[in-house]
């Protein structure tokens, strides 16, 4: 009996233990929309009813209401990418209505993805790629 807990010490103490590594923060709104940053760096804060999340080089700010889950991934799995805090634009689809945070007199183009240009009001369920100045997006209209 000695010898074998001898032996399962022995075989414990050989087994490497090994964590999942997470390096992305996956933030999901309600409206389906889901943004990835790096973990490196990340910092989290809430700021007047909105969650805010920066890891140095990306930045997400949404309201807390229309924050649906955020959860830790091997991979980026957001379907578009976190706005570099040097962009100077960010597009988003609520309700039907297109939502652009972008400089004043910022150049907004909407199409399908047929490439005709939509309105930027009443746009139904799909996929959309939204022109703003120089900077494109790929938005989803839930």
């Amino acid at each position: 009996m000695k010898n074998l807990i001898i032996l399962f010490i022995m075989a414990l103490g050989t087994l490497q233990a090994s964590a999942q590594e997470y390096n992305y923060l996956t933030l999901q709104e309600t409206d389906g929309t889901e943004t990835s940053l790096t973990v490196d760096g990340l910092k989290i804060t809430f700021v007047d009813g909105s969650i805010v999340v920066t890891n140095g080089t990306q930045n997400f700010t949404a309201p807390l209401a229309s924050m649906s889950k955020m959860y830790f991934a091997e991979t980026a799995t957001a379907i578009n990418s976190a706005i570099a805090a040097t962009d100077e634009a960010s597009v988003r689809i609520v309700n039907g209505q297109l939502q652009v945070n972008a400089p004043d007199g910022s150049r907004v183009k909407v199409y399908g993805l047929d490439g005709r240009e939509q309105s930027t009001s009443n746009l139904t369920r799909g996929v959309y790629v939204v022109r703003v100045n120089n900077q494109t997006f790929k938005v989803i209209a839930q």
